[in-house]
């Protein structure tokens, strides 16, 4: 049961907007072992959609839409619908009654634009029967097609309540598809592929593919087999080989972000943090309280910038700044301790750098980064030479912080 995708938008095809829903869409689909030959990103073109929507119903059997379901003039997916299968624009009473209930209770004119929402093609299912939320499914010559709104939010929300399980039923029997993603950092794509290039031949179910998220990489690994217990033996023997070959360079699987791991090797100790960041601007503080439940660990986050507040706030000498400068290694040991100092905490964190474009010197170039340590027995202090765009930098630099810590949280958890 193969199937596809179109995206729909002006703004999507400008790269005005990023498109979400297809990454999304694919990934759900084919962790299901529902497979998509093809993708597509259209123009608001009456035409163009009438043609994309024949084509993929003459090449598969199930579509997914999304875009072009609003009231404004450039909202053209359902008058395409209509045109591509020859199916009247009728009014739905289940939409227009929704529609017309929702205008009410929230005093909002019920305008001719407004009231095309709740036109669809002859034969068309409303997809939430009980919102104002636009979505519609229909059956045209043996093909499944959904019409999805263009915001990321309801398409996830619309697409997992109802349109997989519904689309699960109708496919029938499919290969059992295990996925997993296995991510790692400090390791350039290549070396990822020579430490295990020599096992993948060893496991006809399993296939990898490697997708780069700067500033990591993401391994993901997909087993597919008719026998379950063989398709999972082959997955899970495949996994654990690859997390052995890449070693500490893999800090994490699936939805594991390098902060949460972070957050859960602090929380398994009691551990607490403090962070005092330059260059970073915040960025780190806000990686760590992005994950639900940080407050457990985290206690305190400055971002000190000039070096009147790195003296007034952490104590750091005048004589430091003075003699080596805010971004040196000096510093940054003294920045480090001084918050873990103000934060009463078991570790800390410090960052001090010149993040470009402008700032650097022969000594002390554009990317120059200091990254600090402190922990209940020691404080390590590293300098790196990082490049690319200032925002490049600020994330390379948080990201080998978080990484730093969390290799020393695993050192003293084996001790």
């Amino acid at each position: 049961m193969k199937g596809e995708i179109i995206a729909i938008g002006n703004e999507l095809v400008s790269g005005r907007v990023q498109d979400k829903n297809t990454f999304f869409l694919a990934q759900r689909l084919s962790r299901y072992g529902l497979e998509i030959s093809s993708i597509r990103i259209i123009q608001d073109n009456e035409q163009a959609i009438v043609e994309c929507l024949k084509n993929a119903c003459n090449r598969s059997t199930f579509v997914i839409v999304t875009g072009g379901l609003g009231p404004t003039e450039d909202d053209l997916t359902v008058r395409a619908a209509s045109k591509a299968f020859g199916l009247p624009l009728k009014r739905d009473p289940v939409s227009w009654k929704i529609l017309k209930d929702y205008t009410e209770s929230h005093n909002i004119p019920l305008y001719d634009n407004v009231k095309k929402m709740a036109n669809l093609p002859e034969g068309a299912r409303k997809l939430d029967p009980k919102t104002p939320r636009a979505g519609f499914s229909l059956e045209f010559n043996g093909c499944f097609f959904y019409f999805l709104p263009g915001v990321p939010e309801e398409v996830r929300e619309l697409f997992d309540r109802v349109v997989l399980e519904e689309l699960l039923n109708k496919c029938g029997s499919r290969p059992r598809v295990l996925t997993r993603i296995i991510k790692v950092f400090g390791l350039r794509e290549s070396e990822i592929e020579n430490r295990i290039l020599d096992i993948l031949p060893n496991f006809d179910t399993v296939s990898v593919s490697y997708l780069p998220c700067f500033p990591e990489h993401h391994l993901h690994v997909t087993a597919k087999g008719k026998e379950e217990k063989e398709a999972e033996k082959e997955f899970l023997e495949f996994v654990s080989l690859v997390s052995e070959r890449l070693g500490d360079f893999v800090y994490g699987y699936d939805e594991d972000s390098l902060e949460s791991v972070v957050g859960d090797l602090l929380r398994s100790e009691n551990f607490t943090l403090s962070i005092a960041e330059s260059c970073t601007g915040g960025l780190i503080g806000h990686r760590i309280t992005n994950v639900p439940g940080s407050s457990d660990y985290f206690k305190l986050g400055v971002v000190v910038y000039s070096n009147e507040v790195k003296e007034s706030v952490l104590g750091v000498d005048r004589e430091l700044l003075v003699r080596f400068g805010a971004v040196s290694e000096q510093v940054a040991r003294a920045m480090c301790e001084g918050v873990k100092k103000l934060g009463e905490t078991h570790y800390s964190v410090a960052t001090t750098g010149i993040a470009g474009p402008t700032g650097g010197t022969p000594d002390k170039p554009v990317g120059t980064v200091y990254i600090a340590i402190s922990g209940p027995d020691t404080t390590f202090v590293r300098k790196y030479l990082f490049s690319g765009s200032r925002t490049e930098i600020k994330t390379m630099t948080s990201q080998v912080a978080l990484d730093t810590l969390r290799r020393t949280l695993l050192k003293m958890a084996e001790k």
